[in-house]
């Protein structure tokens, strides 16, 4: 049985990657453009919290407006009990008429 080398580390123990490029973390780590690459962080994040208060103000305003579960299943019951009374209504409405037009043709059908 032979064993497999899965993953090999590197020799001189330093860890490369695409910002230090092999150099270890003694180098100080700045280059130069460190104070512009800060001030664009910064700016970025100014205009993500105007965006978040702006997306904060309107979610507000929504949740004063907005109808609960509760509101919303006690207007469904009075509109479903609206239409069980009006097709109700309509029932009898209808069942009167025929019998009142079956009790003429009846009476008059000599």
């Amino acid at each position: 049985m032979s064993a497999e080398k899965i993953h090999e580390a590197p020799k001189d123990n330093v860890v490369r990657n695409k910002f230090n490029n092999g150099h270890g973390g003694d180098g100080g780590g700045y280059n130069g453009d460190m104070e512009q690459r800060i001030s664009k962080l910064e700016t970025a994040a100014d205009s993500t919290r105007d965006a978040l208060h702006k997306v904060d103000a309107r979610l507000t305003v929504i949740e004063k407006t907005m109808a609960t579960k509760e509101d919303l299943h006690r207007e469904l019951t009075a509109q479903t009990w609206r239409v069980v009374t009006y097709v109700t209504g309509l029932v009898v409405t209808v069942s009167g008429a025929l019998v009142a037009a079956t009790y003429f043709i009846a009476i008059h059908a000599k």
